[in-house]
């Protein structure tokens, strides 16, 4: 799962106002907590939630960590249940199922207070500053920053006692992005100063290359590239020396980004085809692929953005149901009516990418993703606009409105309200020539 920044990042892909993949799947500073192997059998289902989790299957995912949970109660293992129902939370989140995201981490942490069945005081303790965490990434998530802000300095607190610095350090990115919605940017950065020199004091582990690729990223949305190079060139150093292939394939996806928002085109392009080489995952290779594929189209590069795109076609095909898969779908959608706009390209069919589109929806419908779902649902309607099927267009955007309003996801719904208005504008200008006044 993403952190805050880079979810946020990676949805403006379903708008016309970003045209920059993200590395949906880089580990996140709220990923699922670790769980004892005992009782076996219900670890064993918790660990089949978490691999359903990471895929982006968040509605099987609830299924799962809901039976766990319940067997973990039924043991009367009250550390085990909380941890789960935190996860539970997590998976709430994802689809954005507040109310019950609420519930499920209230519970968890009344639990934990109880202390009933919770294990020593230390565990407790541990599982309790980890729930908080994921209880201010909800906060955050409903806006509610000064809440978040609150919530994750109880957990920073325990994480000074415990002195465990990589989760303390992971904390303090996360309060650096309440501050910066609450518009404190004095106070963010002076965080972010200050967990970049912790990060590069640390010794070199899988979580600094991952901390640092994060920061980095943190970084460029604020705007300072320059830092954000720097601290991305760090954080891909530390992969190198611990030898990760994804973790080496995300600070390299991660650079691309920032590279290109520096319009340094050709370091950018340099990245992107760096990380799509060396990655172990088929969804990060696709993701640089499309990021590559869209300089391509900004450089007009055109033949070569039509090879790569079928490259990308045939391996778009292949990856299975998930959210990242929903938005690589629509991102790639996005880069095929580009190329399908040049005057030198016949190829690919508008047909061709509503199909894409199609996929998308179905899949996102399959996997009771609502979010996913008004995304690809007002993507379509914006094909449709661009092909001039006006009442088409009205229709999936009415419904992608719908959708978004239905699950409180105002950061989404205003764009479908913006393109409804482009839309029914061009339908009273085609029924005024349609109609000229005599």
């Amino acid at each position: 799962m993403q952190n805050l920044t880079e979810q946020r990042e990676w949805e403006k892909q379903g708008s016309s106002e970003s045209r920059e993949l993200v590395n949906a799947q880089s580990p996140t500073f709220h990923s699922l907590l670790s769980l004892k192997s005992d009782p076996l059998q219900t670890a064993s289902v918790v660990e089949q939630g978490k691999k359903l989790y990471d895929t982006g299957q968040f509605t099987e995912a609830v299924k799962v960590l809901q039976q766990a949970a319940a067997g973990f109660k039924t043991s009367k293992d009250g550390l085990q249940e909380a941890m789960t129902l935190s996860n539970l939370s997590l998976a709430y989140q994802q689809l954005g199922l507040w109310a019950e995201a609420q519930e499920a981490i209230a519970q968890s942490l009344k639990l934990l207070q109880s202390g009933e069945n919770t294990g020593t005081s230390g565990e407790r303790s541990q599982i309790i500053a980890q729930a908080l965490d994921v209880q201010g990434q909800l906060q955050l998530a409903q806006g509610q920053a000064e809440g978040a802000l609150t919530t994750w300095q109880k957990a920073a607190d325990i994480y000074q006692q415990m002195g465990d610095k990589a989760r303390l350090t992971r904390n303090r990115i996360n309060s650096a992005q309440a501050l910066q919605a609450l518009g404190l940017y004095l106070q963010a950065n002076k965080i972010l100063n200050e967990v970049q020199q912790t990060l590069t004091s640390l010794p070199d582990s899988l979580i600094v290359a991952t901390g640092l690729r994060s920061l980095g990223n943190v970084r460029r949305v604020v705007g300072d590239l320059n830092v954000s190079r720097l601290v991305l060139g760090k954080s891909l150093a530390v992969a190198k020396r611990v030898q990760s292939p994804k973790a080496i394939a995300e600070a390299q996806l991660s650079l691309g980004n920032t590279a290109r928002a520096q319009q340094d085109t050709e370091a950018a392009s340099q990245y992107y085809q760096e990380a799509a080489a060396v990655s172990v995952s088929s969804i990060t290779r696709i993701q640089a692929n499309l990021n590559l594929l869209s300089l391509l189209l900004e450089k007009k590069q055109d033949q070569d953005a039509l090879a790569l795109s079928s490259q990308i076609q045939s391996e778009i095909s292949n990856l299975p149901p998930s959210r990242t898969s929903v938005y690589t779908r629509i991102k790639f959608a996005q880069n095929l009516t580009q190329l399908k706009e040049k005057p030198s390209i016949d190829t690919p069919s508008w047909l061709n990418i509503a199909q894409q589109l199609s996929t998308a929806i179905e899949q996102a419908q399959n996997l009771q993703d609502r979010r996913a779902e008004s995304y690809a649902m007002g993507s379509l309607g914006e094909l449709y606009e661009k092909t001039s099927q006006f009442s088409d267009a009205q229709e999936l955007t009415d419904k992608a409105l719908f959708i978004a309003q239905s699950i409180n996801a105002s950061d989404i719904a205003y764009q479908w309200q913006w393109q409804l208005g482009r839309i029914l504008k061009k339908r009273e200008i085609l029924k005024a020539r349609s109609h000229p006044i005599m």
